[in-house]
C-alpha cells in the first residue's frame, strides 16, 4: 500500500471551514463573558470608593449652623449664646463661600443647592463645576475613570414630624466607572 505526500485541497478546505466554525463559535462564548468579567472588579472598587466617601462626609458636622467642635448644640436648637438657630436651607446647601474641600466643616457642603448633585471627577476642566475626587479622597489618581455624583438633601422622619431637631439628611452617592455603573449608595446623618 502507498501513502500520498499531502492533503488534497479538498481536505484542506473541509479543514478550514471546520476549524472557522469551532473559531466562531469559541469567540461568540468567550468574548462576552471577558467583557463581563470586568463588572465585578469595578463594583467592588465602586464600593470601596463609596466607603472612602462616606468617611470623609460623615465625620463631618450635621450643618453649619451645629457646633463643630463635638456636639455641644445642634441647629433648630437654642446655641450657646441662648439664641436659636435655624438649620441650613435646602436652597443654601453646597460649599460655604466657594472654599476648597479640605474647608468642608458640614454634611451639605459635598452636594449643592437645592438638592442637585456635585460632580467629582479625576481632574476636573478649569471652567466646569466639576470638583476633584483626588482632594475629595486624598488619592493618586487610582479612579481615574470613575465619576462620582453627590446629593445631599432632608429626609424626615414622617413619624416624629417636621421639628427641625429630628431632621436627617440623605447623603446619596452616584458612582459610575467607565462604561460600568451607575453605582447607589445611600447614607444618613443624624441632626444629634
Amino acid at each position: 500500500m502507498k501513502w500520498g505526500k499531502g492533503f488534497t485541497l479538498i481536505e484542506l478546505t473541509v479543514a478550514i471551514v471546520l476549524l472557522a466554525i469551532a473559531m466562531l463559535t469559541i469567540t461568540t462564548m468567550l468574548v462576552p463573558n471577558i467583557r463581563n468579567s470586568a463588572e465585578p472588579q469595578y463594583q467592588v472598587r465602586a464600593a470601596a470608593l463609596a466607603d472612602s466617601i462616606f468617611n470623609q462626609i460623615l465625620t463631618r458636622s450635621f450643618d453649619e449652623n451645629s457646633d463643630h467642635n463635638g456636639g455641644y448644640y445642634r441647629c433648630g436648637e437654642n446655641g450657646a449664646d441662648g439664641t436659636l438657630t435655624s438649620c441650613t436651607t435646602l436652597s443654601q446647601f453646597g460649599p460655604d463661600n466657594n472654599e476648597a474641600i479640605t474647608g468642608y466643616n458640614d454634611v451639605d457642603d459635598f452636594g449643592a443647592a437645592n438638592g442637585m448633585s456635585a460632580v467629582y471627577v479625576i481632574e476636573p476642566s478649569v471652567n466646569s463645576s466639576e470638583r476633584d475626587l483626588d482632594e475629595l479622597i486624598s488619592d493618586n489618581g487610582s479612579y481615574r475613570n470613575f465619576t462620582v455624583n453627590i446629593t445631599v438633601d432632608y429626609f424626615v422622619d414622617n413619624d416624629q414630624g417636621i421639628d427641625q431637631t429630628n431632621i436627617i439628611k440623605r447623603i446619596q452617592l452616584e458612582i459610575s466607572a467607565s462604561r460600568y455603573g451607575p453605582y447607589l449608595f445611600t447614607a444618613y446623618k443624624g441632626n444629634y
